[in-house]
């Protein structure tokens, strides 16, 4: 997973400003300051340390989370921040000694950490409570061979965004096809409006955009095996439907943030998009048409499907202070805790009992439904190779430089390779 980590996450603040005003902490050495001593603190029980990328989220828990947690337990807490482009090195470079307790885990490594034997397995050490308070869907990311080695921390899905003036909430892919049609009105700038602008630059987001598409017609990316088969006839009528729909987005390869600035400039009937753009798009602050945004499931052709980012949270094999990490893992994971970080915009609620929270946005119900048939992208430790070879595939189907289905077998052959040259066939 490589999801977009920039923009509006949920109803706080934007990452810029988030920053800006966090800038204080956030130019500091990147290990955790603590909050000075205090009346009222518990007794000091200990240090754990936290691995984590360099992100909104670190902020918030170094300065907001971490010194509650302290003031409750005791326990002092060490956040470390590295730039998410070196975190999975410098984490399966730390896993063998004792240096960080907790680890915050993208869910495309979690699955190679738990066969690796690098994580704790959390069964029994988490209560049953805590387990069974994120949505399954979520929960079985983090479950490898029976044992659950990580759990949820941040899920960020993708759902749909319409123009509720203009057509109603899809039932199916047809629809949104037929809504694109009837709705672009091509022109020079402003003049226009796009029936369906798309993410669509090389690699993960023209890949990102699809998935969902592929799964909800029935397709697959892989089979058990992991041989690609997203060139049968599932795969190629679903790359035909998106270069159809493709025929509505505005010229060229879009950003997500180019995609959500169509919708707010009122040029964008209809996307998809991930969630960290709901609040700005139907925020009168950066919306112009912010009250004509509405948000709804992913449209169904043969299933319902949509696709997730996730952040989980893992505790070494080798740490000094498991009963401390467990703490805090706990701690995270609690309601309040996970309510109130939610709400704050900086990470994606995991649990359904925060959608119920009040003062949560308008779209939450939205996110709560996408939740139940979310599917993560495809695992797999080569995850960034076969994102290029994918996206460069649609790309080319998609522009008509080479035909869907040439396009997609020489996309499979690729990947076939590159995986054989993994070892991942016997045969």
């Amino acid at each position: 997973m490589r999801k977009t980590r920039s923009g509006k996450l949920l109803v706080g603040l934007t990452r810029r400003q988030f920053l800006q005003r966090s800038s204080a902490v956030a130019a500091v050495p990147l290990i955790g300051g603590l909050a000075a001593p205090s009346i009222g603190r518990a007794q000091d029980a200990g240090t754990i340390r936290f691995l984590g990328p360099a992100e909104d989220v670190c902020v918030y828990l170094d300065k907001t989370i971490v010194p509650k947690f302290k003031q409750e337990t005791g326990i002092t807490v060490l956040i470390d921040q590295v730039e998410y482009n070196n975190l999975y090195t410098k984490e399966v470079l730390e896993f063998g000694s004792s240096t960080y307790d907790v680890y915050q885990v993208d869910q495309v490594w979690a699955q190679q950490y738990a066969k690796s034997n690098y994580l704790l397995p959390l069964d029994g050490e988490l209560s049953a409570e805590t387990l069974k308070s994120f949505f399954p869907t979520l929960t079985k990311i983090g479950n490898v061979d029976g044992k659950q080695w990580v759990v949820p921390f941040s899920a960020i899905p993708v759902n749909f965004t319409y123009r509720k003036d203009l057509t109603s909430a899809p039932a199916t892919w047809t629809d949104v096809l037929d809504a694109a049609k009837r709705l672009t009105k091509e022109g020079s700038g402003s003049d226009a409006m796009w029936g369906f602008p798309i993410r669509g630059q090389a690699g993960n987001p023209i890949t990102w955009t699809w998935l969902p598409m592929l799964w909800s017609f029935g397709g697959d990316a892989f089979d058990a095996d992991f041989r690609p088969i997203y060139n049968n006839e599932a795969g190629i009528e679903a790359v035909s439907f998106y270069k159809e729909l493709y025929k509505y987005s505005p010229p060229g390869w879009l950003s997500d943030s180019q995609v959500a600035n169509y919708m707010e400039q009122g040029q964008g009937a209809q996307t998809t998009l991930q969630m960290v753009f709901d609040a700005p798009m139907s925020s009168p602050a950066t919306s112009k048409v912010a009250d004509k945004i509405a948000f709804s499931g992913m449209p169904k052709q043969v299933t319902q499907a949509s696709i997730l980012g996730l952040w989980t949270l893992g505790i070494s094999a080798n740490t000094a202070n498991k009963e401390n990490a467990i703490k805090f893992v706990e701690y995270l994971a609690s309601k309040e805790i996970a309510t109130e970080m939610a709400l704050a915009g900086v990470i994606g609620a995991t649990q359904p009992e925060i959608f119920k929270a009040p003062g949560a946005p308008a779209f939450f119900p939205v996110l709560s439904e996408v939740l139940n048939y979310v599917r993560p992208p495809p695992i797999l430790p080569e995850g960034n190779r076969w994102f290029l070879i994918t996206g460069e595939a649609l790309q080319s189907a998609l522009s008509g430089k080479q035909s869907v289905k040439d396009a997609m077998d020489q996309a499979a052959k690729q990947v076939t390779q590159l995986l054989t040259d993994a070892g991942y066939y016997k045969n």
